[in-house]
């Protein structure tokens, strides 16, 4: 027994760098100065206004843990790092396989020298209508989680395979988008352990370890003496 959990043990530090792991991040809320809201009655899209007490947030699954000491390090490219995230800038949800999410276009990180996330710039784009897209069907939501969020803006052209590559640029927004930039205090990052992490593992098999050896040396002092 002992010496299947050593194996284990050994095992899960040895392929440590091939387990996934998912990050939490949390940036401060939006400043109540940078506050835009949409010209009522709304005229065109989905309108809605963002408040200073709401705040980007994002979950994030990487195919491999993020070094330490990253500094601004793109973990988008090369692709397949990213299997699964989730971005909520308050108004709305952005998830990876939600067909009106127009694209995944940045995820830069910064790591402490532990490897956990304390700084993180995730671009997303989603479509407000399900495409194809033209004409008056060309409004969408944005989101930076370390710069700002809009909501109902206008994208201005669109691609092949149907992903918007200009959207109207601050100074020509009409009167139904809404956006928000984030405080300048420093942000806040939280990284959320694996529930599969191996370290975690390899530390439950050491105390698995003890446990037994503890276990034996008591039925050893059960036994009759002969």
């Amino acid at each position: 027994m002992r010496k299947h959990l050593a194996l284990l043990a050994l095992a899960a530090f040895a392929h440590a760098g091939a387990w996934a792991a998912t990050y939490s991040y949390t940036n401060n809320g939006y400043a109540a100065a940078s506050l835009h809201n949409y010209t009522a009655p709304c005229g065109a899209g989905n309108c809605a206004n963002f408040t200073a007490a709401m705040a980007p947030t994002a979950t994030f699954t990487t195919a491999v843990p993020l070094a330490p000491n990253l500094v601004n390090a793109d973990v988008l490219f090369p692709g397949g790092n990213i299997l699964a995230f989730t971005v909520f800038d308050g108004v709305t949800t952005y998830t990876l396989g939600d067909p009106q999410v127009a694209g995944l276009y940045q995820v830069n990180v910064s790591t402490d020298a532990a490897g956990q996330l304390t700084a993180l710039s995730m671009i997303v784009l989603r479509w407000q209508n399900p495409g194809p897209h033209s004409g008056a069907n060309m409004r969408l939501d944005s989101v930076n989680t370390e710069g700002g969020a809009y909501h109902n803006v206008i994208c201005q052209a669109i691609d092949v395979e149907d992903r918007c590559t200009v959207w109207e640029a601050p100074g020509s927004i009409d009167g139904n988008t809404s956006w928000a930039n984030v405080g300048t205090a420093p942000a806040a990052a939280v990284q959320s352990v694996p529930v599969d992490n191996p370290f975690a593992l390899a530390i439950t098999a050491a105390g698995l370890l003890g446990l037994s050896g503890q276990t034996l040396r008591r039925r050893r002092k059960l036994l009759p003496k002969k």
